[in-house]
């Protein structure tokens, strides 16, 4: 009996123990905050070092370093800020740029050089350009993913790494399939739900490409493992982003009455889905746009619709 007893409690000591593994360190930083200039979206870079940043309507890019103490803008054009990816080595931003004419928009795909803001386009304006570019693993080249095909485009001899360094695996959601460059140097087109109707939503692969975090419309979010094609469901949540480990996802979860969100909440959880836990939750200041940093375990994101950017830690052990 007293052994019985014991089992019992050390199993929910354990089980006690193994919960309290992922938890929020403390209540959200503000680190910058203006309604004026409405930014959001905060994407740490490869060094965890500066945040880019959109304004409204994702017109124009700033930089702003992780403190919140130095904030400056290096492009001023439309759309520039919708969907943005940083390079591995920091030193570039890859955008798809609008522009209107004759009450037309036309988009085309452009490099911006961090350091200096100086910007060149690596394709035409065309009237379509349904997808967000992004940088293929090696880092030779910019991927776009459109509903029948996928078109590289090759970046200029000083913006690309060096083939012997470290790929970035990265994946892009695209309709019906999701395109993954992985760290073998394969571009391939993944369907990890069979269903024909499913459209997929956020891609983001794992740091070390062994697993892939999607959501799908109308549905759920998802992690697969690539190696055996495991998939773990975490029911409602969107835009997920890794741990630096690639252990752990965040994600969001928000609510609706169909004009406007009533309710948001950032979610932190393992991979394998053994665990789970609400970081921050509101159903005024809406959280949104979470993004794991890449070298530390803290989450950047902003609180919906007014320019307040913050972060929250995670402990995970």
């Amino acid at each position: 009996m007293k052994l019985s007893l014991f089992l019992l409690a050390l199993t929910f000591l354990l089980s006690n123990s193994l919960h309290a593994q992922l938890r929020a360190a403390g209540e959200p930083i503000l680190i910058y905050d203006d309604i004026n200039l409405s930014l959001q979206q905060p994407i740490p870079s490869p060094d965890g070092s500066t945040l880019a940043l959109t304004g409204r309507n994702y017109h124009g890019i700033w930089l702003l370093n992780t403190s919140g103490e130095q904030l400056h803008q290096i492009d001023q054009r439309q759309g520039t800020g919708f969907g943005m990816k940083w390079s591995a080595d920091g030193s570039t931003l890859a955008a798809r740029v609008t522009q209107t004419q004759n009450n037309r928009r036309s988009f085309a795909i452009s490099l911006i050089d961090v350091p200096t803001g100086d910007a060149a386009y690596l394709s035409e304006f065309q009237p379509h350009l349904p997808s967000t570019p992004f940088f293929d693993a090696s880092q030779q080249t910019i991927m776009l993913a459109a509903a029948s095909d996928i078109t590289s485009f090759n970046l200029p001899a000083e913006r690309r790494r060096s083939v012997e360094s470290q790929t970035r695996p990265t994946a892009m959601a695209s309709f019906d399939r999701i395109v993954i460059s992985d760290k073998a140097g394969e571009v391939r087109e993944h369907r990890p739900i069979t269903d024909e109707e499913t459209t997929y939503l956020h891609a983001s692969m794992s740091p070390n490409g062994n697993k892939l975090a999607f959501s799908v419309y109308g549905g759920h979010l998802y992690v697969q493992d690539l190696t055996n094609g495991e998939l773990v469901d975490f029911g409602r949540g969107f835009f997920p982003t890794w741990s630096p480990d690639s252990q752990f996802i965040s994600f969001t979860r928000n609510e609706d009455d169909g004009y406007r969100h009533t309710y948001g909440e950032i979610v932190a959880a393992a991979a394998d889905g053994s665990q789970e836990v609400v970081l921050y939750s509101s159903h005024i200041t809406i959280p949104a746009n979470p993004y794991w940093s890449p070298v530390e375990n803290r989450i950047f994101f902003d609180y919906m619709h007014s320019g307040s950017i913050l972060y929250i830690d995670v402990l995970t052990n």
